[in-house]
């Protein structure tokens, strides 16, 4: 798996939250579906995109089961990875 991004902090109360992209252009982390993300203890966790926004210098998103500000708590930190399989072919 690859790594593409973090997830950095909350957005507001419903859920949503800040995620630094390692892609370029940011908005490209948001085409990747799914992500896995790696918490501090496995396993790997798969979500779902709800929505995202380009906001600031970053993007901020709802991820489906994290839609409470005390859920989307929980993932701050996280890694998201993808497949590598996901990434166009050069």
């Amino acid at each position: 798996m690859i790594e593409v991004g973090r997830i950095t902090g909350l957005f507001g109360i419903h859920g949503w939250v800040k995620v630094e992209s390692y892609t370029d252009p940011l908005e490209n982390i948001v085409n990747y579906q799914p992500w896995a993300l790696k918490l501090k203890h496995p396993p790997l966790q798969i979500v779902e995109l709800i929505a995202s926004e380009r906001h600031a210098k970053g993007m901020v998103v709802q991820l489906k089961g994290f839609e409470s500000m005390d859920a989307a708590r929980a993932i701050i930190g996280a890694r998201v990875l993808i497949e590598k399989e996901q990434l166009p072919k050069l």
